[in-house]
């Protein structure tokens, strides 16, 4: 399997990051865990399903200093950051992984790539650092519970 190579802030530092497949679904069901209500959306079962679909594909990072996933959708000219999941926080794992959803989005010719974050997980300066913009705010996303929209025009 193809592992694509992360450019890094850092100097020398490179992280790989490879395409998964359905054999790694019980992986990253464990890494998307820690997202809002993970038995809904990303169950074994509910991302082997969306992997046939053929619209969504997950990376995973492939390195011994966390562990790290997106999930992407794709759409005409433009690209849904569905979920992005790093662990531990901190290390430069979620910004490579940004990095590289912005250069994939790039590659497959979108113009944008957007995501939705709820406030309590308080990312509006992780977008913000990485000059992703604020388009919106629906204060009762899921409930009670608010959420911001962000989005990027990619060059």
């Amino acid at each position: 399997m193809r592992a694509f190579a992360i450019r890094s802030s850092e100097e020398g530092v490179r992280m790989r990051v490879r395409k998964a497949n359905e054999d790694d679904a019980p992986v990253l069901e464990k890494i998307f865990s820690s997202l809002y209500k993970p038995e809904k959306k990303w169950s074994e079962g509910r991302i082997r399903e969306k992997m046939k679909t053929g619209r969504r594909e997950y990376y995973l990072l492939v390195e011994e200093i966390g562990q790290g996933a997106i999930e992407l959708e794709w759409g005409v000219n433009e690209c849904e950051l569905v979920a992005i999941a790093a662990h531990p926080r901190g290390k430069g794992i979620g910004s490579r992984l940004i990095t590289f959803a912005e250069d994939l989005a790039l590659d497959k010719s979108c113009h944008k790539i957007w995501c939705y974050t709820l406030d309590t997980n308080h990312s509006e300066g992780f977008y913000s650092r990485r000059k992703w913009e604020q388009e919106d705010y629906l204060p009762n996303f899921l409930g009670e519970q608010g959420c911001f929209k962000f989005f990027k025009e990619l060059r």
